[in-house]
Protein backbone atom coordinates (compact mmCIF):
# COMPACT_ATOMS: atom_id res chain seq x y z
CA UNK A 1 0.00 0.00 0.00
CA UNK A 2 2.84 2.11 0.72
CA UNK A 3 4.16 2.14 -3.18
CA UNK A 4 0.69 2.37 -4.51
CA UNK A 5 0.04 5.45 -1.99
CA UNK A 6 3.64 7.30 -3.35
CA UNK A 7 3.35 6.69 -6.58
CA UNK A 8 -0.18 7.03 -7.13
CA UNK A 9 0.38 10.65 -5.66
CA UNK A 10 3.96 10.76 -8.06
CA UNK A 11 1.77 10.49 -10.92
CA UNK A 12 -0.78 12.84 -9.80
CA UNK A 13 -3.61 9.94 -10.82
CA UNK A 14 -5.80 11.61 -7.63
CA UNK A 15 -6.47 15.05 -9.97
CA UNK A 16 -7.91 12.72 -12.76
CA UNK A 17 -9.30 10.10 -11.00
CA UNK A 18 -10.74 12.44 -7.85
CA UNK A 19 -13.33 14.13 -9.87
CA UNK A 20 -14.82 11.43 -11.04
CA UNK A 21 -16.75 10.90 -8.12
CA UNK A 22 -18.23 13.86 -6.41
CA UNK A 23 -20.70 12.03 -3.83
CA UNK A 24 -19.81 9.00 -1.19
CA UNK A 25 -17.06 7.01 -0.39
CA UNK A 26 -13.46 8.59 -1.98
CA UNK A 27 -12.99 7.06 -5.35
CA UNK A 28 -8.97 7.89 -5.31
CA UNK A 29 -9.13 5.66 -2.17
CA UNK A 30 -11.11 3.22 -3.49
CA UNK A 31 -8.88 3.11 -6.69
CA UNK A 32 -5.53 2.70 -4.39
CA UNK A 33 -7.17 -0.04 -2.46
CA UNK A 34 -8.33 -1.88 -5.50
CA UNK A 35 -4.42 -1.16 -6.93
CA UNK A 36 -3.05 -3.01 -3.82
CA UNK A 37 -5.65 -5.75 -3.74
CA UNK A 38 -4.91 -6.55 -6.98
CA UNK A 39 -0.61 -6.64 -5.87
CA UNK A 40 -1.47 -8.63 -2.84
CA UNK A 41 -4.57 -11.03 -2.38
CA UNK A 42 -5.90 -10.36 -6.15
CA UNK A 43 -8.84 -12.17 -6.71
CA UNK A 44 -12.34 -11.74 -7.43
CA UNK A 45 -14.15 -7.99 -6.91
CA UNK A 46 -16.71 -9.88 -4.86
CA UNK A 47 -14.11 -11.06 -2.12
CA UNK A 48 -12.49 -7.92 -2.77
CA UNK A 49 -14.88 -6.52 -0.79
CA UNK A 50 -14.05 -8.86 2.07
CA UNK A 51 -9.96 -8.10 2.06
CA UNK A 52 -11.04 -4.34 1.33
CA UNK A 53 -12.70 -4.41 5.00
CA UNK A 54 -10.12 -5.42 7.46
CA UNK A 55 -9.48 -3.12 10.27
CA UNK A 56 -5.72 -2.51 8.37
CA UNK A 57 -6.82 -1.59 5.18
CA UNK A 58 -10.13 0.81 6.08
CA UNK A 59 -7.73 2.50 8.73
CA UNK A 60 -4.82 3.08 6.41
CA UNK A 61 -7.11 4.42 3.55
CA UNK A 62 -9.92 6.01 6.09
CA UNK A 63 -12.52 4.39 4.90
CA UNK A 64 -16.20 3.09 6.21
CA UNK A 65 -17.15 -0.89 5.67
CA UNK A 66 -17.95 -1.26 2.35
CA UNK A 67 -19.89 -4.10 0.14
CA UNK A 68 -19.22 -5.23 -3.48
CA UNK A 69 -21.51 -3.31 -5.01
CA UNK A 70 -19.43 0.09 -4.10
CA UNK A 71 -16.19 -1.84 -5.45
CA UNK A 72 -18.16 -2.64 -8.42
CA UNK A 73 -19.14 1.23 -9.01
CA UNK A 74 -15.94 2.19 -8.65
CA UNK A 75 -14.86 -0.37 -11.15
CA UNK A 76 -17.13 0.72 -13.54
CA UNK A 77 -16.33 4.56 -13.35
CA UNK A 78 -12.88 3.73 -14.08
CA UNK A 79 -13.22 1.52 -16.87
CA UNK A 80 -16.13 4.62 -18.19
CA UNK A 81 -13.21 7.33 -18.31
CA UNK A 82 -10.21 4.73 -19.03
CA UNK A 83 -8.90 7.43 -21.95
CA UNK A 84 -8.92 10.53 -19.55
CA UNK A 85 -7.11 8.26 -16.97
CA UNK A 86 -5.12 6.76 -19.69
CA UNK A 87 -3.96 10.25 -21.41
CA UNK A 88 -3.04 10.91 -17.50
CA UNK A 89 -0.92 8.34 -16.79
CA UNK A 90 1.16 8.37 -20.05
CA UNK A 91 1.84 12.16 -19.44
CA UNK A 92 2.36 11.60 -15.89
CA UNK A 93 5.42 8.45 -16.63
CA UNK A 94 7.29 10.67 -18.95
CA UNK A 95 7.30 13.29 -16.65
CA UNK A 96 8.68 10.97 -13.66
CA UNK A 97 11.12 9.28 -16.11
CA UNK A 98 12.25 12.71 -17.22
CA UNK A 99 11.24 12.09 -20.83
CA UNK A 100 12.68 9.37 -21.89
CA UNK A 101 13.60 8.15 -25.23
CA UNK A 102 10.38 6.97 -26.77
CA UNK A 103 10.96 3.89 -28.61
CA UNK A 104 8.13 1.46 -28.10
CA UNK A 105 7.21 -2.37 -28.43
CA UNK A 106 3.57 -3.47 -28.74
CA UNK A 107 1.93 -6.67 -28.39
CA UNK A 108 -1.79 -7.94 -28.81
CA UNK A 109 -3.71 -10.65 -26.90
CA UNK A 110 -6.97 -12.22 -25.80
CA UNK A 111 -8.47 -12.54 -22.38
CA UNK A 112 -11.78 -14.73 -22.27
CA UNK A 113 -15.00 -13.83 -20.42
CA UNK A 114 -16.97 -15.42 -18.29
CA UNK A 115 -20.40 -13.97 -19.06
CA UNK A 116 -22.67 -12.97 -22.00
CA UNK A 117 -23.84 -9.53 -21.43
CA UNK A 118 -20.40 -7.39 -22.17
CA UNK A 119 -20.49 -6.10 -26.27
CA UNK A 120 -16.81 -6.30 -26.38
CA UNK A 121 -17.32 -10.30 -25.59
CA UNK A 122 -16.89 -11.79 -29.08
CA UNK A 123 -15.91 -15.32 -30.58
CA UNK A 124 -13.84 -15.44 -33.40
CA UNK A 125 -10.17 -14.38 -33.47
CA UNK A 126 -7.94 -15.78 -30.63
CA UNK A 127 -4.46 -15.39 -29.76
CA UNK A 128 -4.53 -18.04 -27.12
CA UNK A 129 -5.88 -20.65 -29.05
CA UNK A 130 -9.58 -20.23 -27.36
CA UNK A 131 -11.60 -19.85 -29.74
CA UNK A 132 -14.52 -21.55 -28.16
CA UNK A 133 -14.59 -19.05 -25.67
CA UNK A 134 -16.24 -15.36 -25.30
CA UNK A 135 -12.64 -13.40 -25.57
CA UNK A 136 -11.72 -9.43 -25.44
CA UNK A 137 -8.71 -8.20 -27.03
CA UNK A 138 -6.07 -6.17 -25.41
CA UNK A 139 -3.15 -4.29 -26.74
CA UNK A 140 -0.29 -2.50 -24.77
CA UNK A 141 2.72 -0.69 -26.05
CA UNK A 142 5.76 -0.33 -23.81
CA UNK A 143 8.75 2.21 -23.53
CA UNK A 144 11.73 0.05 -24.97
CA UNK A 145 14.32 -1.11 -23.00
CA UNK A 146 15.95 -0.20 -20.67
CA UNK A 147 12.61 1.50 -19.37
CA UNK A 148 10.56 -1.00 -19.89
CA UNK A 149 7.25 0.76 -18.44
CA UNK A 150 3.93 0.20 -20.04
CA UNK A 151 2.85 3.44 -21.83
CA UNK A 152 -0.41 2.76 -23.76
CA UNK A 153 -3.50 -0.17 -23.42
CA UNK A 154 -6.00 -0.68 -25.79
CA UNK A 155 -9.25 -3.01 -25.55
CA UNK A 156 -11.11 -4.03 -28.08
CA UNK A 157 -14.16 -6.46 -29.35
CA UNK A 158 -13.06 -10.24 -28.83
CA UNK A 159 -13.19 -10.91 -32.75
CA UNK A 160 -10.63 -8.04 -33.52
CA UNK A 161 -7.27 -9.17 -35.06
CA UNK A 162 -3.90 -7.34 -35.22
CA UNK A 163 -3.77 -5.94 -38.14
CA UNK A 164 -7.20 -4.03 -37.14
CA UNK A 165 -6.07 -3.40 -33.30
CA UNK A 166 -2.36 -2.24 -34.19
CA UNK A 167 -4.33 0.87 -35.75
CA UNK A 168 -5.97 1.34 -32.47
CA UNK A 169 -3.01 1.02 -30.34
CA UNK A 170 -0.47 3.15 -32.46
CA UNK A 171 -3.31 5.64 -31.99
CA UNK A 172 -2.94 5.52 -28.31
CA UNK A 173 0.68 5.71 -28.53
CA UNK A 174 1.22 8.35 -30.84
CA UNK A 175 0.68 11.37 -29.09
CA UNK A 176 3.86 10.79 -26.91
CA UNK A 177 6.12 9.60 -29.55
CA UNK A 178 9.17 12.10 -30.75
CA UNK A 179 9.98 12.14 -34.31
CA UNK A 180 11.84 9.41 -35.40
CA UNK A 181 10.74 6.83 -32.36
CA UNK A 182 10.91 3.43 -33.20
CA UNK A 183 7.86 0.84 -33.15
CA UNK A 184 8.56 -2.98 -32.57
CA UNK A 185 6.21 -5.36 -33.24
CA UNK A 186 5.14 -8.77 -34.24
CA UNK A 187 4.43 -9.86 -38.19
CA UNK A 188 0.25 -10.33 -37.39
CA UNK A 189 0.15 -6.94 -37.28
CA UNK A 190 2.33 -5.94 -40.27
CA UNK A 191 0.56 -4.60 -43.64
CA UNK A 192 1.61 -2.00 -45.91
CA UNK A 193 -0.93 0.32 -44.49
CA UNK A 194 0.04 -0.07 -41.08
CA UNK A 195 3.96 0.86 -42.02
CA UNK A 196 2.69 3.82 -43.80
CA UNK A 197 0.98 5.37 -40.59
CA UNK A 198 4.21 5.29 -39.27
CA UNK A 199 6.13 6.69 -41.53
CA UNK A 200 3.82 9.67 -42.25
CA UNK A 201 4.39 10.76 -38.44
CA UNK A 202 8.05 10.08 -39.48
CA UNK A 203 9.22 7.42 -36.98
CA UNK A 204 10.02 4.51 -38.12
CA UNK A 205 9.63 0.37 -37.99
CA UNK A 206 11.16 -2.65 -37.07
CA UNK A 207 8.57 -5.91 -37.43
CA UNK A 208 8.87 -9.39 -38.92
CA UNK A 209 7.60 -10.28 -41.94
CA UNK A 210 6.04 -13.27 -42.98
CA UNK A 211 7.45 -16.11 -44.70
CA UNK A 212 6.34 -16.54 -48.66
CA UNK A 213 7.25 -18.08 -51.70
CA UNK A 214 9.05 -14.72 -53.01
CA UNK A 215 11.49 -14.87 -49.09
CA UNK A 216 11.77 -18.42 -50.17
CA UNK A 217 12.97 -17.58 -53.53
CA UNK A 218 15.48 -15.06 -51.98
CA UNK A 219 16.95 -17.35 -49.47
CA UNK A 220 17.58 -19.83 -52.71
CA UNK A 221 19.62 -17.25 -54.24
CA UNK A 222 21.49 -16.36 -51.66
CA UNK A 223 22.89 -19.95 -51.37
CA UNK A 224 25.25 -20.92 -48.57
CA UNK A 225 28.02 -18.63 -49.24
CA UNK A 226 28.92 -15.25 -48.04
CA UNK A 227 26.40 -15.06 -44.99
CA UNK A 228 27.68 -13.13 -41.85
CA UNK A 229 27.56 -14.00 -38.48
CA UNK A 230 25.62 -11.72 -36.30
CA UNK A 231 24.98 -13.90 -32.93
CA UNK A 232 27.52 -16.72 -32.11
CA UNK A 233 25.70 -18.33 -29.17
CA UNK A 234 22.65 -18.89 -31.58
CA UNK A 235 24.64 -19.38 -34.66
CA UNK A 236 22.59 -16.60 -36.11
CA UNK A 237 23.80 -15.60 -39.99
CA UNK A 238 22.10 -13.17 -42.00
CA UNK A 239 22.05 -11.04 -45.34
CA UNK A 240 20.58 -8.02 -45.79
CA UNK A 241 18.91 -6.54 -49.44
CA UNK A 242 18.62 -2.72 -49.18
CA UNK A 243 15.54 -1.35 -51.47
CA UNK A 244 14.82 2.27 -51.89
CA UNK A 245 12.47 2.98 -48.58
CA UNK A 246 13.67 -0.29 -46.31
CA UNK A 247 16.07 -2.82 -45.61
CA UNK A 248 15.28 -6.86 -45.25
CA UNK A 249 18.05 -9.06 -43.06
CA UNK A 250 17.37 -12.46 -43.23
CA UNK A 251 18.11 -14.88 -40.92
CA UNK A 252 19.21 -18.02 -40.30
CA UNK A 253 19.57 -19.10 -36.89
CA UNK A 254 21.24 -22.81 -35.78
CA UNK A 255 19.38 -22.44 -32.82
CA UNK A 256 16.07 -21.81 -33.87
CA UNK A 257 16.40 -24.52 -36.43
CA UNK A 258 17.41 -26.95 -33.72
CA UNK A 259 14.30 -26.19 -31.91
CA UNK A 260 12.31 -26.06 -34.56
CA UNK A 261 13.18 -29.52 -35.85
CA UNK A 262 12.68 -30.85 -32.16
CA UNK A 263 8.95 -29.26 -32.27
CA UNK A 264 8.95 -30.74 -35.46
CA UNK A 265 9.77 -34.26 -34.05
CA UNK A 266 7.33 -33.69 -30.99
CA UNK A 267 3.99 -33.57 -33.61
CA UNK A 268 5.31 -36.55 -35.37
CA UNK A 269 5.21 -38.89 -32.63
CA UNK A 270 2.47 -37.73 -31.20
CA UNK A 271 0.54 -37.98 -34.73
CA UNK A 272 2.37 -41.71 -34.92
CA UNK A 273 0.75 -42.44 -31.36
CA UNK A 274 -2.84 -40.93 -32.49
CA UNK A 275 -2.30 -43.35 -35.80
CA UNK A 276 -1.73 -46.58 -33.64
CA UNK A 277 -4.46 -45.46 -31.11
CA UNK A 278 -6.89 -45.78 -34.22
CA UNK A 279 -5.79 -48.75 -35.15
CA UNK A 280 -5.88 -50.58 -32.25
CA UNK A 281 -9.42 -49.65 -31.50
CA UNK A 282 -10.37 -50.80 -35.35
CA UNK A 283 -8.53 -53.97 -34.73
CA UNK A 284 -10.63 -54.37 -31.12
CA UNK A 285 -13.92 -53.40 -32.86
CA UNK A 286 -14.24 -50.92 -31.18
CA UNK A 287 -14.86 -48.22 -33.95
CA UNK A 288 -12.97 -44.56 -33.99
CA UNK A 289 -12.41 -43.18 -30.52
CA UNK A 290 -14.23 -40.43 -29.52
CA UNK A 291 -11.66 -37.67 -29.97
CA UNK A 292 -11.55 -38.39 -33.50
CA UNK A 293 -14.93 -37.62 -34.48
CA UNK A 294 -17.02 -35.33 -35.49
CA UNK A 295 -19.90 -35.26 -32.60
CA UNK A 296 -22.53 -32.48 -34.97
CA UNK A 297 -25.64 -34.38 -34.65
CA UNK A 298 -26.50 -31.83 -37.74
CA UNK A 299 -23.89 -33.64 -39.37
CA UNK A 300 -23.75 -36.72 -41.39
CA UNK A 301 -20.58 -38.46 -41.77
CA UNK A 302 -18.77 -41.77 -42.95
CA UNK A 303 -15.46 -42.68 -42.69
CA UNK A 304 -12.99 -44.67 -44.15
CA UNK A 305 -9.39 -45.40 -43.23
CA UNK A 306 -5.52 -46.11 -44.83
CA UNK A 307 -3.60 -46.98 -42.47
CA UNK A 308 -0.10 -46.58 -43.55
CA UNK A 309 1.49 -48.16 -40.35
CA UNK A 310 1.62 -51.80 -41.63
CA UNK A 311 3.62 -50.71 -44.14
CA UNK A 312 6.81 -48.97 -41.97
CA UNK A 313 8.19 -49.47 -38.62
CA UNK A 314 7.79 -46.61 -36.23
CA UNK A 315 11.08 -44.95 -37.16
CA UNK A 316 9.90 -45.01 -40.75
CA UNK A 317 6.78 -43.45 -40.21
CA UNK A 318 7.91 -40.73 -38.20
CA UNK A 319 10.63 -39.76 -40.80
CA UNK A 320 7.31 -39.90 -43.18
CA UNK A 321 5.84 -37.01 -40.88
CA UNK A 322 9.01 -35.20 -40.71
CA UNK A 323 9.65 -34.80 -44.52
CA UNK A 324 5.32 -34.17 -44.46
CA UNK A 325 5.69 -31.39 -42.29
CA UNK A 326 8.86 -29.49 -43.21
CA UNK A 327 8.79 -27.20 -44.99
CA UNK A 328 12.74 -25.54 -45.57
CA UNK A 329 12.40 -22.86 -43.53
CA UNK A 330 13.20 -23.90 -39.91
CA UNK A 331 15.91 -21.44 -38.73
CA UNK A 332 14.84 -18.50 -41.06
CA UNK A 333 13.39 -15.25 -40.14
CA UNK A 334 12.95 -11.77 -42.01
CA UNK A 335 13.05 -9.14 -40.38
CA UNK A 336 12.10 -5.24 -42.10
CA UNK A 337 12.99 -1.98 -41.49
CA UNK A 338 13.12 1.59 -42.78
CA UNK A 339 15.74 2.57 -40.24
CA UNK A 340 18.86 2.04 -42.59
CA UNK A 341 22.28 2.26 -41.85
CA UNK A 342 22.16 0.18 -38.40
CA UNK A 343 24.31 -3.02 -37.91
CA UNK A 344 22.23 -6.04 -38.34
CA UNK A 345 23.15 -7.35 -34.84
CA UNK A 346 21.74 -4.13 -33.52
CA UNK A 347 18.12 -4.72 -35.86
CA UNK A 348 18.47 -8.02 -33.81
CA UNK A 349 18.48 -7.08 -30.59
CA UNK A 350 16.51 -4.31 -31.09
CA UNK A 351 13.67 -6.79 -32.18
CA UNK A 352 14.98 -9.49 -29.18
CA UNK A 353 13.67 -6.64 -27.33
CA UNK A 354 10.09 -7.54 -28.05
CA UNK A 355 10.27 -10.28 -25.83
CA UNK A 356 9.70 -7.72 -22.70
CA UNK A 357 6.30 -6.49 -23.96
CA UNK A 358 5.21 -10.49 -24.70
CA UNK A 359 6.66 -10.69 -20.73
CA UNK A 360 4.60 -7.86 -19.78
CA UNK A 361 1.57 -9.59 -21.03
CA UNK A 362 2.27 -12.88 -19.24
CA UNK A 363 2.41 -10.63 -16.24
CA UNK A 364 -0.80 -9.12 -16.43
CA UNK A 365 -2.87 -12.86 -17.40
CA UNK A 366 0.08 -14.56 -14.65
CA UNK A 367 0.88 -12.84 -12.11
CA UNK A 368 -1.80 -10.22 -12.01
CA UNK A 369 -4.58 -12.32 -13.32
CA UNK A 370 -6.56 -10.28 -14.93
CA UNK A 371 -8.14 -12.81 -16.68
CA UNK A 372 -11.05 -14.39 -16.82
CA UNK A 373 -12.91 -11.83 -16.26
CA UNK A 374 -16.18 -12.23 -14.50
CA UNK A 375 -18.28 -8.86 -14.66
CA UNK A 376 -21.15 -7.65 -16.50
CA UNK A 377 -20.62 -4.61 -18.80
CA UNK A 378 -17.82 -2.94 -21.18
CA UNK A 379 -17.11 -0.19 -18.55
CA UNK A 380 -16.63 -2.96 -16.37
CA UNK A 381 -14.24 -4.89 -18.29
CA UNK A 382 -12.12 -1.70 -19.09
CA UNK A 383 -12.06 -0.85 -15.47
CA UNK A 384 -10.67 -4.35 -14.65
CA UNK A 385 -8.13 -4.13 -17.25
CA UNK A 386 -7.52 -0.57 -16.39
CA UNK A 387 -6.38 -1.57 -12.99
CA UNK A 388 -4.73 -4.43 -13.54
CA UNK A 389 -2.81 -2.25 -15.98
CA UNK A 390 -1.99 0.77 -13.36
CA UNK A 391 -0.95 -1.80 -10.62
CA UNK A 392 1.63 -3.46 -13.24
CA UNK A 393 2.99 0.28 -14.45
CA UNK A 394 3.26 0.60 -10.56
CA UNK A 395 5.66 -2.24 -10.16
CA UNK A 396 7.66 -1.29 -13.65
CA UNK A 397 8.15 2.40 -12.29
CA UNK A 398 9.49 0.31 -8.89
CA UNK A 399 11.86 -1.68 -11.43
CA UNK A 400 13.24 1.55 -13.13
CA UNK A 401 13.65 3.31 -9.27
CA UNK A 402 14.78 0.76 -6.82
CA UNK A 403 17.83 -0.50 -7.77
CA UNK A 404 17.14 -4.14 -6.20
CA UNK A 405 14.08 -5.01 -8.44
CA UNK A 406 15.74 -3.72 -11.36
CA UNK A 407 15.82 -7.42 -12.71
CA UNK A 408 13.39 -8.70 -10.98
CA UNK A 409 10.42 -10.58 -12.37
CA UNK A 410 6.94 -9.07 -11.69
CA UNK A 411 5.50 -12.49 -9.71
CA UNK A 412 8.90 -12.11 -7.50
CA UNK A 413 8.54 -8.45 -6.91
CA UNK A 414 5.24 -8.83 -5.67
CA UNK A 415 5.98 -12.03 -3.30
CA UNK A 416 8.54 -9.95 -1.89
CA UNK A 417 6.23 -7.35 -1.27
CA UNK A 418 3.85 -9.91 0.59
CA UNK A 419 6.23 -11.51 2.46
CA UNK A 420 6.66 -8.05 4.04
CA UNK A 421 4.59 -8.56 7.96
CA UNK A 422 3.25 -5.52 9.03
CA UNK A 423 2.17 -5.44 13.00
CA UNK A 424 0.21 -2.44 14.55
CA UNK A 425 0.74 -2.01 18.11
CA UNK A 426 -1.49 0.47 20.49
CA UNK A 427 0.48 2.25 22.49
CA UNK A 428 -0.54 3.83 26.03
CA UNK A 429 -1.16 7.13 24.94
CA UNK A 430 -3.21 6.24 21.94
CA UNK A 431 -1.32 6.11 19.09
CA UNK A 432 -0.27 3.45 16.95
CA UNK A 433 3.22 2.11 15.80
CA UNK A 434 4.01 0.05 12.83
CA UNK A 435 6.33 -2.88 13.39
CA UNK A 436 7.62 -4.09 10.06
CA UNK A 437 9.43 -7.88 9.87
CA UNK A 438 10.06 -10.67 7.13
CA UNK A 439 12.82 -8.33 5.78
CA UNK A 440 14.42 -9.58 2.44
CA UNK A 441 16.87 -6.91 -0.01
CA UNK A 442 14.33 -6.77 -2.02
CA UNK A 443 11.51 -5.17 -0.41
CA UNK A 444 14.07 -3.79 2.60
CA UNK A 445 15.07 -1.43 -0.36
CA UNK A 446 11.46 -0.71 -1.17
CA UNK A 447 10.03 0.02 1.59
CA UNK A 448 12.93 2.47 2.43
CA UNK A 449 11.92 4.11 -0.78
CA UNK A 450 8.20 4.47 0.08
CA UNK A 451 8.29 4.83 3.94
CA UNK A 452 7.96 8.67 4.27
CA UNK A 453 4.73 8.97 5.61
CA UNK A 454 4.36 6.60 8.09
Amino acid sequence: MLMVDDLYERLRLAEVIGPLKEKGVDLNALTKTLVSYKLSENDSILRGAQWLNSEGVREHYVLPELDSHTLYRAVDLVGQHRDRILVALQDSVLRLLDQPRTDVLMDWTNLIFWGRKAKKAKFGHSNNGRPEERQVAVGVAQLAPPLNVPIALTIEAGNMNDLTHFQRTYAATRRILQEGSLITFDARAMSAGNLNKILLDKNDYLTRMEPSKSTDKAYEKFGDDHWTLVDERTCTFVKARVFPHSVNYYFRSGKLEMDQHASLLRRAQHELDDAKSIRQSLEDGKGLPKRFRCNNRLVDVEYSYQMKLGEMTDAEAVEFLMKERTTGREGCFILITNRKGVPAADILSAYRAKDTVEKLIESLKGDLEVGPLRVHCDHAVDGVILLSFLAQVLISLTRVLCEPARRMATKFVVLALVRLTVTVELLADGRRRRVYSNFNHVNRAILARYLAET
